[in-house]
């Protein structure tokens, strides 16, 4: 069995003085106690900000809970990081640069246009 958590930047949380409500910090416990629970031979994480996610040794001791790695210093907080954290982060020498143009469509473009967009709200995205 496997488990796959998407954007477990928005579980992973760490308490503080200046966080958010009493509530929002017990539901999050609570998710990472279930995930935690959850039954696997393997486990994933993805997130798309991962400097927020390993920002702190205690949000890296969140996130090993989840993967059921119990530390309580920050070089076992740096060694799951280097074992088992990740990024695809590429830095290159290409320049990005954006413009908008404006179309115009003929009225068989249109036409077409309106018919898919019919299409996709009857049907969904998916089909």
């Amino acid at each position: 069995r496997r488990l796959i958590v998407d954007e477990i930047h928005e579980v992973v949380h760490v308490c503080s003085d200046r966080c958010c409500d009493e509530r929002a910090c017990s539901r999050k416990a609570m998710l990472v106690r279930h995930i935690r629970a959850l039954k696997s031979e393997r486990r994933w994480a993805l997130t798309g900000t991962t400097h927020d996610l390993i920002r702190s040794a205690d949000s890296v001791q969140c996130l090993g809970q989840i993967f059921r790695a119990d530390f309580n210093s920050g070089v076992s907080s740096r060694r799951f990081v280097e074992h088992y954290c990740r990024t695809n982060e590429v830095q290159t020498a290409v320049r990005v640069q954006e413009r908008r143009v404006v179309i115009k469509q003929t009225a068989f473009e249109r036409l077409l246009y309106q018919q898919h967009a019919r299409d996709v709200l009857a049907d969904g995205i998916d089909g």
